[in-house]
């Protein structure tokens, strides 16, 4: 099964990339959701397999205020703090962490070091 082409390989076989090298799109953010800072977002989706997507997000150093989506994730560059509004339970993500999201979950990011993540999300 193909899952994406990222790479423009032609012969099907596969290929490989750096995540931390890959060039992003910008993403606007509603200034609403900014806590402290100013911080950018950017992002690629880069495919999908049975129905879920999967790509590259990255958010600079500032706090944000977001509304979850079902989604694993893998941190590959960075360092943030992610708290869970109303419950007060944090994660202290940085390079190599494991997360998971469940839809509808209220968070507050800190982001310290500019963080990227590849992501799976099942919107």
């Amino acid at each position: 099964m193909k899952i994406f082409n990222l790479l423009g390989v032609a012969d099907g076989l596969g290929g490989i990339a750096q995540l931390s090298e890959l060039a992003l799109l910008p993403e606007v953010v509603d200034p609403a959701h900014i806590a402290v800072g100013s911080p950018t977002f950017s992002s690629l989706e880069l495919g999908s397999v049975g129905g879920a997507k999967i790509g590259v997000w990255e958010m600079t150093p500032g706090t944000v205020t977001d509304t979850e989506v079902d989604e694993l994730f893998i941190v590959v560059d960075g360092e943030a703090e992610v708290e869970f509004i109303g419950s007060g339970d944090t994660m202290n993500l940085r390079v190599g962490s494991l997360g998971q999201f469940s839809a509808g979950a209220q968070t507050r990011w800190t982001v310290t070091r500019t963080l990227r993540k590849l992501y799976l999300t099942t919107e």
